[in-house]
Order: structure tokens, then sequence, then C-alpha cells
């Protein structure tokens, strides 16, 4: 027994709009600003601010070798985000 054309189209609408909100979601911004190195410096010369590097090279994504163990960053990670401060 075949289902009503209606039936049909209901099931469309739903997956229709299932991805459009799917995509809406993932495409939405952050609500945290991406910034430069350079916008960094001048917020941290105003004002006190810590900035926290949430990771540098990772060494799962990496040829380069690192720093402790393959879950952490590189060596080179490890530098440049000592001599960003």
């Amino acid at each position: 027994m075949m289902k009503p054309r209606s039936s049909y189209s209901k099931t469309a609408f739903i997956l229709l709009f299932s991805v459009f909100l799917v995509a809406a979601v993932t495409k939405a911004k952050s609500s945290l600003p991406d910034i430069t190195l350079e916008q960094a410096k001048e917020i941290n010369a105003d004002n006190t601010v810590i900035f926290l590097f949430r990771h540098g090279e990772r060494c799962d994504r990496s040829d380069m070798p690192c720093y402790s163990d393959k879950s952490g960053i590189t060596i080179t990670g490890t530098e440049k985000a000592q001599q960003e401060g």
C-alpha cells in the first residue's frame, strides 16, 4: 500500500527544514570574536588582560617533534607560544 502524496510532502518539508536548521546552527558565529596578535597586544597595553593560548601547533596534526606526548603541542608550537608571552 502506498503512502498518500501529502505524507511524502510533509516528510520532505521536515527533512529540508532539519537540514536548514542544522546548517544555520553550524554557521552561526561564536560569541567571541577572532582577534589578531596585534589587536591582542593593543588590548593588553590598555588593560590588565590575560590571554590564554589554547594550543600551538598540535602534535596530532603535525609531523614536527612533540614537546611532550602525542596529545600535546610541538616544540615549535611551544616556542611560538612562549615568544608571544
